[in-house]
């Protein structure tokens, strides 16, 4: 039998039953006389929607915690870029000479020139004195030998020819070019060891090393933009001492271990001695492979709660070296007792370089363009066939100035010539279409990243990927060409005489040969400079694919900073 035990509460208006049964422990509250009330549960559609709102904040939480990280790695990059970049512009100011243009393979005019060779494709660049005169002009190399003894009076007239002795170098001009002190030294064409026969080729230019030029086929360098490697009196222009150049153009922000040891002795003021380093459990990389001046040891006492730090001055070989420092950094605390070294090599993640422009004889402008961990191969300098122009496009009406209207009275309504006519909707033209083949590697452009004009070291910052053209039976230019946006037709150009002038046409213009895809980019600002002249030296065909203008894509770019 059930025990049943029942009360009667009064709660003043009410009297109230409660009811309990110690078989189920349930409790009933029940007014007397009234109907029993049962707490009830949630319902499923409650407990569905609790799913869902739970849900949603799960999704949500997951969704922007990985954005966040992502956030935050840029915000790093974009923080070491311009601490990276204040410290060019620091090196800037204390050697101006980085601007200058320097040289590319040797020294100025040696001071005992008749004991100096010079090969076809080295430069020289003359004396103080004349090249404050001439800023923009620098000589290359084409007959090789060895000087007469005294400089010669320089022709800095561009495309003469200066002789000295069994030498004779040709004047060029330097408006374009760019500093980068470990590209000048990293980039260079695999296996090409030796010049050919033929001077002037395009495997000359190979030859002469990739490390002097910006911008490269998939064959050879172009000898469009050179890159020097920072100034003929600055302390980079050694053509050997990479290292230097190394401290100069990188952030020294972190390191990487290279070697950690026990086995030490012989500490000393100015030195410290490693043993037995092939046994060394933690050794990471061979002595031999220590780079000096980017290393630097860790000294820790017996303890391990206190270490000292000495930029190493040389390194030793064999299995137990001595590695030393100067004596300028001090000397170790008294009663200090080494317990282990650690020696550490710069880890180059953030480097720069400098996008150079000069025009005549006015102010130079310099874009300091930030890298993180950039690989230094001709093939990430690649260049594609693009037509960089500097004028106005039809707006969204699609008729030149007021559509309708003959705004200059001259050759009827809408015609070419009345593109940016006052108070119309045309716009600066902010886009360049660029072509490539689909045989070689794709462009490595994306949206957020750069195009490089190389033919005008112009940097832009790519805004949206509009359309891409393939092969087919409209060209892929035609594909991707905005609909009666001109262009500067060159095919009809002839340099006379007389000479026959270029002239606007409602594009798309022809694709260039060898070269199936396109691709239409939209760019944060408007195109600055045209990257090809109106009236060149040499009527451009289609089948030269780099005559009209050249894009540059490279990855690792962070940010491009305008310096002057």
């Amino acid at each position: 039998m059930k025990r049943i035990q029942s009360s009667i509460v009064d709660s003043g208006d009410h009297q109230l039953r409660y009811t309990s049964s110690t078989d189920d422990r349930r409790l009933y509250a029940r007014p007397e006389g009234g109907r029993m009330a049962v707490s009830r549960g949630s319902t499923l559609s409650e407990v569905l929607i609790s799913m869902l709102v739970m849900s949603i904040g799960v999704v949500s939480l997951a969704t922007l915690f990985p954005i966040s990280v992502l956030r935050a790695i840029q915000a790093s990059h974009l923080t070491n870029a311009a601490n990276l970049r204040l410290n060019a512009e620091a090196s800037m100011s204390v050697q101006s000479e980085i601007l200058n243009g320097g040289h590319v393979r040797d020294v100025s005019y040696p001071a005992s020139p008749s004991t100096f060779t010079y090969n076809p494709g080295d430069f020289a660049v003359p004396e103080e004195n004349l090249r404050s005169q001439n800023p923009r002009i620098i000589f290359r190399t084409q007959s090789g030998g060895t000087p007469a003894g005294v400089p010669p009076s320089w022709d800095f007239r561009r495309g003469q020819t200066t002789t000295d002795g069994g030498v004779t170098w040709t004047a060029i001009s330097v408006e374009r070019y760019v500093v980068d002190p470990i590209g000048f030294h990293e980039v260079q064409f695999p296996g090409i060891t030796a010049p050919p026969s033929t001077t002037g080729s395009p495997t000359v230019l190979a030859w002469e090393g990739a490390g002097d030029f910006f911008g490269h086929t998939p064959t050879q360098a172009l000898a469009n933009v050179r890159r020097f490697v920072g100034g003929e009196f600055s302390d980079i222009n050694d053509i050997d001492d990479t290292n230097a150049a190394r401290v100069v153009a990188t952030l020294p922000d972190s390191f990487i271990d290279q070697i950690e040891t026990t086995q030490v002795s012989n500490l000393t003021a100015t030195s410290v001695q490693l043993n037995n380093l092939p046994n060394a459990i933690d050794q990471e990389t061979p002595i031999g492979s220590v780079a000096v001046p980017l290393s630097r040891v860790l000294l820790y006492d017996i303890t391990g709660r206190s270490s000292h730090i000495r930029p190493l001055a040389t390194v030793g070989t064999g299995t137990s070296p001595v590695l030393t420092w100067n004596a300028n950094y001090g000397s170790l605390p008294t009663g200090f007792i080494l317990g282990k070294a650690v020696v550490e090599t710069r880890d180059l993640r953030y480097t720069w370089m400098l996008s150079v422009r000069r025009s005549g004889y006015g102010p130079t402008s310099v874009d300091c363009v930030v890298f993180f961990r950039r690989a230094y191969h001709p093939q990430e300098e690649l260049v594609y066939p693009a037509m960089f122009e500097e004028r106005m496009d039809v707006g969204s009406d699609g008729q030149p100035g007021r559509i309708g209207v003959d705004d200059d009275l001259l050759n009827g309504v809408d015609d070419l010539g009345e593109i940016g006519w006052p108070g119309s909707d045309d716009v600066a033209r902010n886009w360049v279409v660029i072509q490539y083949s689909s045989t070689t590697d794709k462009p490595l452009f994306k949206r957020g990243g750069y195009v490089c004009d190389a033919r005008n070291l112009r940097w832009y910052r790519i805004l949206d990927i509009s359309a891409e053209g393939v092969a087919g039976a409209t060209s892929a230019v035609a594909q991707v060409w905005p609909p009666g946006a001109p262009y500067l037709d060159l095919s009809t150009y002839s340099v006379g005489p007389p000479v026959v002038p270029a002239v606007d046409a409602v594009g798309p213009p022809p694709a260039k040969t060898g070269f199936d895809r396109a691709v239409l980019l939209r760019l944060e600002n408007r195109i600055l400079e045209d990257s090809f002249a109106s009236n060149p030296s040499v009527a451009p065909s289609a089948g030269a694919p780099y005559d009209l203008g050249m894009a540059l894509f490279m990855k690792g770019i962070v940010d491009v900073y305008p310096m002057r």
